[in-house]
């Protein structure tokens, strides 16, 4: 297996964004709809910072893993994924507080999907689009050709995402996940004339 040399400072450097000029979506991803993980919002301004995510993240990872998901990764999966030297994993933050996640693989020459969630509260805001064009740039700057990943049948809104970026369909798994389930396989092109940036800036 090869992995790629990576550079997390090239990506992180760029990777500060306000939430109020790049992700500002309707009201009610503002509104506090969860006790767990409060948001200071006292400042609608306030930076929201793409950062590596670690080991000391994995409270506020779990409480977003459980609200998004039912049978989601549990405390054992996310601290294997960090004894995983081809795995990266990033998030935005706005202070201390976890918003979103995205965990991927780069294995020469391509790059794997692993995880991809938003806290409830701020679903909507585009953090998702914001995250998921963030590694598809920092795969394309490691020089991965492809990017792979498998969603759920029937999550329509993750697929149309997935669309957006250019994503396309090219395998069924049958049975994939819990209660028979089924899974599509998605792969990009990294040299695909779609450009992440457009798509990160737009509403």
């Amino acid at each position: 297996m090869i992995e790629f040399q990576v550079d997390y400072a090239d990506l992180l450097l760029v990777g500060t964004i306000t939430q109020n000029a790049n992700i500002q979506g309707d009201d009610d991803c503002m509104a506090d709809s969860c006790a767990a993980s409060r948001l200071s919002e006292d400042d609608p301004h306030r930076l929201v910072a793409l950062t590596r995510v670690n080991s000391s993240d994995l409270d506020q990872l779990i409480i977003i893993e459980r609200l998004c998901t039912a049978d989601g990764w549990t405390a054992d999966n996310f601290l294997e994924e960090f004894d995983r030297s081809f795995s990266i994993k990033l998030g935005l933050r706005q202070a201390e507080n976890l918003l979103a996640y995205v965990f991927f693989w780069l294995i020469a020459p391509e790059a794997f999907l692993m995880k991809l969630n938003v806290h409830p509260r701020r679903q909507g805001c585009g953090l998702g689009k914001r995250l998921l064009g963030d590694a598809i740039e920092f795969s394309k700057r490691a020089k991965a050709t492809q990017m792979h990943l498998e969603v759920r049948i029937g999550n329509t809104p993750a697929q149309k995402l997935y669309e957006k970026f250019g994503f396309v369909t090219t395998n069924i798994r049958e049975n994939y996940y819990s209660q028979g389930r089924h899974a599509a396989l998605m792969t990009l092109n990294l040299d695909s004339k779609i450009q992440s940036s457009d798509l990160c800036g737009s509403s």
